[in-house]
């Protein structure tokens, strides 16, 4: 299991484009989670990606939906022919108040329908603006892309397992009190959980213990701040 501690950061969105060329090469034997919301859309070619324990072979038209810590290998092209996939990466503070999306999800395999053109336009437009989106654009297109796809997709109410929800309720919690003094003990406390268990858990998912992810995350909050105050001294 890989923790991508690149798209867990607070203001990650991202957007790019696979061709032939650029098309990762076959990882299938890693898994990766990450705290953001992950879409794929093929418009040319074939693409191959597992969710947990399922593959999808992607066609024109075809795309997935992966949820917030959901652990997924890397795609992959499955042929030598013409590709074009798009990848859609975004935080959940873009989109957590919008359409109920912190307890609701899609069906991971989105299958082709009348919105495909919609949707491919909108992500061909964020690809081409993805050097120059501030904060509020950042926004504004995560939440449009979201209500496109609500349009065509139904949303059902998320299921977890008991490890994943228990480790998106601590990595939620810690996204809103890491300024506090966070302790394995109190996490236990304010959870109901032996510490050695949860220790276990955030080990086993986000590949470091919770000193390591809680300075992670302080360093990304700190960068923030000084972003919006450059004057203000670090320390």
């Amino acid at each position: 299991m890989e923790y991508e501690r690149i798209a867990d950061s607070d203001g990650y969105f991202k957007v790019f484009k696979y061709d032939r060329e650029s098309c990762p090469p076959a990882t299938m034997d890693t898994y990766k989670l990450h705290n953001s919301i992950e879409i794929i859309f093929v418009t040319r070619g074939s693409f191959q990606v597992k969710i947990r324990d399922d593959e999808y072979v992607l066609r024109p038209g075809e795309g997935v939906y992966i949820d917030r810590l959901v652990p997924h290998h890397t795609a992959q092209k499955i042929d030598v022919g013409d590709l074009d996939c798009y990848v859609f990466i975004v935080a959940p503070k873009y989109v957590s108040s919008v359409y109920g999306i912190d307890n609701n999800t899609f069906d991971t395999f989105l299958q082709k329908n009348e919105g495909f053109s919609e949707i491919v336009e909108l992500l061909e437009w964020a690809f081409s603006h993805r050097k120059t989106v501030n904060e509020e654009m950042k926004s504004g297109v995560a939440t449009t892309l979201l209500g496109v796809l609500k349009n065509y997709y139904k949303m059902h109410p998320k299921q977890y397992t008991k490890q994943a929800k228990l480790l998106l309720d601590i990595v939620v919690y810690i996204d809103n009190n890491y300024f506090r003094d966070i302790s394995l003990e109190g996490l236990a406390q304010h959870f109901g959980y032996e510490k050695t268990y949860l220790s276990k858990i955030l080990n086993k998912f986000l590949g470091m213990n919770l000193r390591e992810y809680i300075n992670r995350r302080r360093i990304v909050g700190v960068n923030k701040i000084k972003k919006r105050n450059p004057d203000m001294p670090l320390l």
